[in-house]
């Protein structure tokens, strides 16, 4: 009898113990996935979205720059696809009409798409710090912070859909925001670098503007502008 129930108590602690070691299995992922230490802030060119692409391609007659998203980085790479709530409009509805006015679907004018990818793609990888609604707050203040046109004005360059050396670019950023940005281009017809996204790099608080390493730019000595 004694040693039945020995071997009972022995079975509930297995138990306890593979129930524990399931629980700590289940969970690592999400708070590995959810850990970074800074953000992308990527702003986007829509004519150059829009460049090379059949069909609707509503960024064509935009000439300002559009948020594309903000992306958690974690040792130099992107955090995506961590598991955490999903996108849900009526978490975000009293930022609304100001998302329709700065991160605006360039390709097909559905808002809200864009929004649920980006928030479902890159947004809940912040979620261990960051609500929905904070998260894309924060993208409004970035947007706020970061006038593209404008510091690129100062420093002499406008869209003309001209040739400007991509140093240049750099240095009116880094002149306007005293931090150097990330560039990414594609390619048009004729293999010239078009300048699509403009990346601005921030600490995990959402506020302090870093130094983006430049080097893992995509784009040619001169991009078209």
């Amino acid at each position: 009898m004694v040693v039945a129930m020995a071997g009972g108590r022995r079975s509930d602690i297995n138990i306890v113990l593979l129930f524990v070691v399931t629980l700590s299995i289940s969970l690592f992922p999400i708070m590995k996935s959810q850990q970074f230490d800074k953000f992308y802030f990527v702003q986007q060119w829509p004519p150059a979205v829009c460049d090379g692409r059949t069909g609707k391609c509503v960024g064509k007659g935009m000439y300002y720059f559009t948020i594309h998203g903000v992306w958690p980085q974690k040792g130099g790479k992107s955090v995506i696809n961590c598991p955490g709530t999903q996108f849900d409009f009526n978490k975000i509805s009293s930022l609304a009409n100001t998302l329709h006015q700065i991160m605006k679907d360039v390709i097909n004018a559905d808002d809200q798409f864009l929004w649920s990818h980006e928030w479902n793609k890159h947004g809940v990888c912040s979620e261990s710090r960051y609500s929905m609604k904070q998260y894309f707050q924060m993208a409004i203040n970035m947007k706020y912070k970061i006038n593209v046109l404008s510091a690129l004005r100062m420093g002499g360059i406008t869209p003309n859909n001209h040739l400007k050396a991509k140093q240049r670019v750099e240095g009116a950023m880094f002149t306007a925001y005293n931090a150097y940005p990330l560039l990414r281009c594609k390619k048009d017809s004729s293999g010239q670098s078009l300048l699509t996204e403009v990346v601005m790099c921030f600490d995990n608080d959402g506020v302090t503007l870093l130094n983006c390493t430049t080097t893992k730019s995509n784009c040619d000595a001169d991009v078209l502008f």
